[in-house]
C-alpha cells in the first residue's frame, strides 16, 4: 500500500505501529525503515522540521549497516529539503544518495535520484 491509497493519517498510524513493533523486536534495520516512512508522512503534511528528525533518527539506526537503506533515507531527505524550500540541502543529501546508488551499481535508483536533483531548487526558483 502506498502513501497515495492510504491516505496521510492511515500511512502515519501504520507507520508508527511499525516503528512500536520494531522497537519490541529489538530490530533497528525495521525501526530505521519505519521512521523514514514516518518522515516521507510528515513531509507530505510539509511538517519539514519534525520530517527531519525522523529521517536523521533513522539513519541513526542504521549507522553503517546497509549503504542502500542509507541512500534511500538521504533519498527521501533531501526530497523533504527541496519540498521545503532548502534547495541546496536537499541537492547535497541527493548527491550523497547518488554516489552510494553508482557505487552499489542500483542502476534504477541512481536515475530515479538523478531526476530528482535536476528537479531540486531553492525557493524562488534558484538553484
Amino acid at each position: 500500500m502506498t502513501l497515495a491509497e492510504a491516505g496521510p493519517v492511515d500511512a502515519e498510524v501504520f507507520a508508527r505501529r511499525a516503528v512500536e513493533l520494531a522497537e519490541q523486536l529489538d530490530s533497528d534495520p525495521d525501526k530505521a525503515i519505519g521512521l523514514r516512512v514516518l518522515g516521507r508522512v510528515l513531509a507530505h503534511r510539509q511538517d519539514f522540521i519534525h520530517a527531519q528528525e525522523l529521517f536523521a533518527a533513522s539513519l541513526s539506526c542504521l549507522g553503517d549497516s546497509d549503504p542502500y537503506e542509507v541512500a534511500r533515507t538521504q533519498v527521501q531527505w533531501g526530497l523533504a529539503l527541496c519540498a521545503g524550500g532548502d534547495g541546496a540541502a536537499g541537492r547535497a543529501k541527493l548527491r550523497a544518495a547518488q554516489a552510494v546508488f553508482a557505487r552499489l551499481g542500483a542502476g534504477h535508483d541512481l536515475a530515479q535520484v538523478s531526476v530528482a536533483v535536476d528537479g531540486c531548487v531553492d525557493k524562488g526558483g534558484a538553484e
